[in-house]
């Protein structure tokens, strides 16, 4: 997590309270752990390098269960879903229409709600966009790797 992300968080529970950081292990400019707090008095951990939003973010239900077993297991793969890389670049380009292009996300901060393994995360950073994704499961794991490598992020 990088300290200015802070400024875009709102807490969950009462969606207004001031956040705070205490930051227990940095690296890099990259914050790994630590912990969130509110002044509601709501706090949340950093858990590599992840904001932690959920309460019992450590449990799992089925569907989520199923969700980590396909990004743990094929989630680094080059053909994802039916497509490779580049596959997937041109369908986010077709998808996203003329208006969200690879020229109009340099620079801009995109938020991949939902990411899993983060595909979609890392084309947004491939782009030059601070692609931010967040998901309920572990496969955000998975895209905190795959956009840290660019610089941006």
């Amino acid at each position: 997590m990088k300290n200015f992300i802070l400024a875009l968080l709102d807490c969950p529970e009462c969606r207004k309270g001031s956040l705070k950081l205490k930051t227990t292990q940095e690296q890099e400019g990259e914050i790994i752990s630590g912990e969130i707090s509110c002044s509601c008095g709501k706090v949340y951990p950093v858990v590599n390098g992840i904001p932690r939003f959920l309460k019992d973010y450590h449990k799992s239900s089925q569907v989520q269960k199923r969700f980590e077993h396909q990004w743990k297991k094929w989630g680094r793969d080059e053909v994802i879903f039916g497509r490779t890389k580049e596959e997937s670049k041109k369908f986010f380009i077709d998808f996203s229409g003329s208006a969200v292009n690879p020229e109009y996300l340099k620079g801009k901060i995109s938020l991949d709600g939902g990411c899993g393994h983060g595909r979609f995360t890392e084309i947004m950073a491939e782009f030059g966009a601070f692609s931010v994704g967040l998901d309920i499961g572990s496969g955000v794991e998975i895209a905190r790797q795959r956009v840290n490598k660019y610089p941006k992020n």
